[in-house]
């Protein structure tokens, strides 16, 4: 049960695949908090057509990077961190031709899963 903040980038190698970093920060009970710094992969399953992106675009995630945990242990605060990946799968809508609403669902290590949505502009 954590609040997950973050933010991505994307830049296309082909019409359909993407790599890009990726920034987030979860916000755990009490001191937990847990920082992931990824490099991902993207592959959606859509192609554009005539140079606009498709309306719904589900894709698969895969990523790797850094993993910084924190959380209160005794009287102090212990931080630990190690490498780190996730993969998973998610859709894309595109609300209009720049802006879109996209979710994923992701397993990885440091042991975890996530769900999570957001709002996205297409430069």
């Amino acid at each position: 049960e954590h609040s997950v903040f973050g933010g991505a980038g994307r830049i296309y190698i082909t019409p359909r695949i993407s790599v890009g970093p990726e920034i987030t920060y979860m916000h755990g009970p009490d001191d937990d908090r847990d920082w992931f710094f990824l490099g991902n992969l993207i592959f959606d399953f859509r192609s554009p057509r005539s140079g606009r992106p498709p309306r719904v675009s589900p894709f698969v995630i895969g990523g790797g990077g850094f993993f910084t945990h924190s959380d209160r242990v005794g009287t102090g605060i212990y931080t630990s961190g190690e490498g780190t990946f996730a993969a998973g799968a998610g859709t894309r809508v595109h609300i209009s031709e720049r802006f879109y609403a996209v979710g994923d669902l992701r397993f990885g290590w440091e042991w975890h899963y996530r769900i999570t949505g957001g709002i996205g502009v297409s430069m």
